[in-house]
């Protein structure tokens, strides 16, 4: 039986590869070179006619990853004078996907500098860049496969669905999100072995620290992984007993601060450009603001509104939720809650670009893993048909920028927000009955997860 598993995940990892080769091939027609041969030709609005736009690219010039210097450290860049405040001035990501980009800049720098001797082939600095971005982002999302086989162990071919989406072709390197996917899965198997090692174990509350700790260092990337905190708080609520949440918090905090403490005491304009962009950033194309807004005519609110709306709308999602699974004869699973509250927070969100799909995606798997392969494999279908084609509506609608009102795009929007809800229901079902799933034992021991090795899936 252990060869046969071991057997299996190799087998999704190989399938992992394999769609993410796919995923260069998709971006492929966005390193074609100018006839120079300096740089990439992106005229003509090529990214989005080829359907291959990756902020990757333009990143490598504009947010001064040509060179190797900290990419906190070097002060605006990329802004002619007189740029609106709105504009960048500094890297606008958190510390640790800045890192990852730091990372890849100073590899492709020492690749540049072997090719200098004639060891290696000569190359283009952004193509080098792009590439070694790619390697590093496969590594993140071969880890995410890898997890959700550990976090499934009854459903070996679950993870197939996170190796194996069209998403992940579609989306791997479009931006640096699979860091914090993998940062975010890392946190769940470290609250997994938690769960296995049970509260009266010397090992358990450094296992909930651990998973913390992670949460916080995916929130050092994006803000998505300290979500999963969210889940946690619900589900100590339900058990009357926020002991684990506790942990958890003070190991984010501690984490998150570790990374960003230094940045931000050192070039604090540079740190705090995440934050003001955010804040200042307007409701984007994919947000169900803007879809409507174009379908009634009717002005999107701007940045502020929008902000306050969102998160308005955001804690009385959770509020509600906590109500169901108090009442809940069952606790869903951490996996459910998760995908639940990351849904939640998009559905409501100013921003939904098209790679935020990565960060539902191993979680849908997880949350309906046990459901039955007519849920779990209609669920991830629909779900992944509909993101792969708000990816190329989004890019034929860049491709006709100021042509109007784009019917198609609002229409896509709707019913991505539509399909998105309808998983939230059907997830909130499967945990209401996962009592079948809860073992006497696990009833009474109230684990901050329940419901027998709730933590691993659905």
């Amino acid at each position: 039986m252990r060869s046969r598993r071991t057997a299996v995940v190799w087998l999704t990892l190989g399938v992992g590869a394999l769609f993410l080769v796919l995923a260069w091939l998709s971006k492929q027609p966005c390193l074609a070179l100018n006839a120079a041969g300096t740089g990439v030709d992106w005229s003509g609005g090529l990214p989005f006619r080829a359907a291959c736009y990756t902020d990757v690219i333009p990143f490598y010039g504009s947010r001064g990853f040509d060179t190797t210097v900290f990419p906190y450290a070097h002060g605006a860049v990329g802004v002619p004078a007189g740029a609106p405040a709105s504009q960048p001035r500094f890297l606008e990501y958190p510390v640790l996907t800045g890192l990852l980009g730091w990372l890849a800049a100073g590899i492709s720098a020492g690749y540049s500098a072997i090719a200098g001797t004639g060891l290696l082939p000569a190359g283009v600095g952004v193509v080098q860049f792009f590439t070694v971005t790619a390697l590093l982002l496969s590594a993140c999302w071969l880890f995410v496969v890898w997890a959700v086989t550990r976090l499934a162990p009854e459903q070996p071919f679950a993870a197939v669905f996170v190796a194996a989406s069209p998403i992940v072709a579609l989306q791997a390197f479009t931006n640096w999100d699979a860091l914090a996917v993998a940062l975010a899965m890392g946190a769940m198997i470290a609250f997994a072995a938690a769960e296995r090692a049970g509260p009266r174990s010397q090992s358990w509350w450094i296992w909930v620290v651990a998973g913390g700790g992670l949460c916080g260092l995916g929130a050092a990337a994006k803000l998505f992984p300290a979500l999963i905190l969210v889940a946690v708080l619900l589900l100590g609520i339900r058990n009357r007993s926020l002991t684990t949440f506790l942990l958890a918090t003070a190991g984010a905090l501690g984490a998150w601060l570790v990374v960003n403490v230094p940045v931000a005491v050192v070039w604090p304009a540079a740190w705090f450009e995440f934050l003001r962009i955010n804040t200042l950033r307007g409701v984007n194309v994919d947000s169900i603001y803007q879809a409507l807004a174009s379908a009634t005519g009717w002005p999107a609110p701007d940045s502020t509104v929008a902000g306050w709306i969102s998160a308005t709308l955001f804690v009385a999602g959770v509020v509600v939720l906590g109500f169901i699974v108090r009442r809940a004869p069952a606790a869903p699973t951490l996996a459910q809650l998760v995908f639940v509250v990351l849904a939640l927070f998009l559905l409501v969100n100013k921003v939904w670009s098209p790679q935020y799909s990565l960060w539902l995606l191993p979680f849908l798997v997880l949350a309906l893993a046990r459901a039955g392969g007519a849920v779990l494999v209609g669920s991830l279908v629909v779900f992944s048909a509909v993101e792969a084609a708000l990816w190329f509506v989004d890019m034929n609608h860049f491709a006709n920028a100021g042509a109007g009102v784009d019917v198609g795009l609002v229409v896509t929007v709707i019913v991505r927000t539509t399909v998105t809800a309808a998983l939230v229901v059907v997830v909130l079902v499967v945990g209401y009955s996962n009592r079948h799933d809860t073992s006497q034992k696990c009833r009474s021991t109230k684990r901050f997860v329940t419901g027998g090795d709730a933590t691993h899936s659905g």
